[in-house]
């Protein structure tokens, strides 16, 4: 059984193959580059896409060019609601996770993210959240369900 402390080095288990528990920390510098104003976007509380000047295609993901065309493609604000078209669970080291693809309505493509809330249904409108502190990745933002209107 692995260590609850790991301070105390590295724990050799096997010999034939070499098997080890070994702590370890990586830093590392990235740059987002063209995707820059999408995270920037996301502290910002702005859920950015990318569209094309050209044909008019419009992403719902960054694209520094249109798939469509290939042309250089511009930023601009996707609505904050969209619809849910698909949705999965990812079982991850942390555990399950919803995801959704979202559809919006002046979008052409899908954006896959998380999201809180009971199970999803296809069709259902949801919202964009986001941290409050920025970790300036896409776990940023996440959906919830739009509760309907008080009658």
């Amino acid at each position: 059984m692995p260590p609850q402390d790991r301070r105390q080095g590295t724990l050799v288990y096997g010999l034939d193959p070499l098997v080890v528990d070994a702590s370890q920390q990586l830093d590392y510098l990235h740059s987002y580059d063209q995707d820059s104003e999408f995270f920037l976007g996301l502290a910002a509380g702005r859920l950015m896409g990318s569209a094309c000047p050209v044909c008019g295609y419009r992403h719902a993901t960054p694209r520094a060019h249109c798939l469509s065309c290939g042309a250089r493609t511009r930023w601009y604000q996707l609505p904050s609601r969209g619809t849910v078209h698909s949705w999965t669970v990812y079982h991850g080291p942390d555990g399950p996770v919803q995801m959704v693809l979202v559809e919006f309505e002046d979008a052409e493509g899908l954006l896959l993210a998380r999201y809180q809330g009971d199970t999803p249904d296809i069709g259902m409108t949801v919202e964009v959240r986001f941290l409050r502190v920025s970790r300036f990745c896409v776990t940023d933002m996440y959906f919830v369900p739009v509760s309907p209107a008080p009658e």
